[in-house]
């Protein structure tokens, strides 16, 4: 090995594991370790992650609007600007109970394909969601997008919720 291609192994504990790093003439590159590092809770890690772009994407959203209006605060009574806030304040107020349920059923080692499931029916419903609340309206009928984006979520919250209270009930007790 020559000296200017020294490899250098760090150990990096908030990562889980060890970082090679090659330090050449000119360059360092970092790379993770493929050495058996492993998700582990895979369903709420995806969940999660997605839920998580969607409310930078809503927030953007919602930026564009309060530029567009110079409203720092409130919503200056603009449907354009309340649609954008309120699907942001929407999934910020049903992603965490989510995917906090779906984190304790995965450590439970509920069934992983059932989890699978219902996270996608909950990131499906969600998009919907978002979807309706930005689709023309008319008056007295909310869009067909935002009617599935709510019964998704509130069946995903039952579904979790009441899986979560059996595995209580018939395990813990």
């Amino acid at each position: 090995m020559s000296a200017s291609t020294r490899f250098l192994t760090l150990l990096v504990p908030a990562f889980g594991g060890q970082i090679a790093v090659a330090i050449g003439p000119r360059w360092v590159r970092l790379a993770p370790n493929r050495g058996g590092t492993i998700m582990t809770l895979p369903v709420t890690a995806f969940v999660g992650a997605v839920c998580a772009l969607l409310l930078l994407f809503t927030a953007i959203l919602t930026v564009r609007q309060r530029l567009r209006l110079s409203a720092a605060f409130g919503d200056h009574g603009d449907a354009k600007l309340i649609a954008a806030s309120r699907s942001h304040g929407n999934l910020a107020e049903h992603a965490p109970i989510v995917v906090i349920l779906l984190g304790l059923l995965e450590s439970a080692r509920a069934n992983h394909m059932a989890l699978m499931v219902i996270g996608a029916i909950f990131l499906i419903g969600r998009v919907a969601h978002i979807a309706g609340l930005h689709a023309p309206v008319e008056p007295g009928k909310p869009p067909v997008t935002r009617q599935i984006g709510v019964i998704a979520t509130w069946a995903s919250l039952l579904v979790l919720g009441g899986w979560t209270l059996w595995i209580l009930a018939t395990v813990n007790l």
